[in-house]
């Protein structure tokens, strides 16, 4: 048995170097390459998983024939497949008037503890909670060509009386 190595020579050393350059060098390559490396890889992984596939029908039909037929089967399913997602989607957007209702339920129905670390954002959901429960938008008024006479008056006050001004509070990121 050798005693362990107490000093690093100059070349264990280089050896060390080198290594990591030519890590690096791999690396960076790889990121680089990235653009033509991935679709081989994909290319290579469906010729792997339809190569048994195309050897089971090549027996029978030929070589070309089960290439192109595995192939026609591939796009077939990838076209079903998204022919069913569209479906699905457009099947989504017609309903989604009726999940509006069924959203806004869960939100109200939402309870978070009072106090503690989740004092805002139960504030915050309070605060939606109050948003989507019908109250009307504010009604702004404002003289033509004078942008700094903006008054945003609460809808249950007429906009002719200006007595009561609404504006909403500004929140940072900070004050989260």
């Amino acid at each position: 048995m050798q005693p362990p190595k107490t000093k690093i020579t100059a070349s264990d050393a280089l050896v060390g170097i080198w290594n990591v350059l030519l890590a690096a060098f791999v690396i960076a390559l790889l990121y680089f390459a990235r653009d033509l490396l991935i679709p081989l890889a994909l290319a290579s992984l469906l010729t792997f998983l339809l190569a048994p596939l195309v050897t089971r029908l090549e027996r029978w039909i030929g070589r070309i024939a089960a290439v192109l037929l595995v192939v026609t089967m591939i796009f077939s399913m990838i076209g079903m497949a998204g022919w069913v997602i569209t479906r699905q989607l457009v099947d989504l957007a017609t309903r989604l008037p009726d999940y509006k209702v069924n959203i806004k339920t869960k939100i109200h129905s939402f309870q978070l503890p009072s106090g503690g670390a989740f004092k805002r954002l139960s504030e915050t959901v309070e605060e939606l909670k109050k948003d989507l429960s019908g109250s009307d938008a504010p009604t702004v008024s404002q003289t033509s060509g004078k942008p700094a006479t903006a008054v945003a008056v609460p809808a249950s006050v007429s906009p002719t009386c200006r007595c009561k001004s609404w504006r909403l509070p500004r929140r940072t990121l900070s004050s989260l």
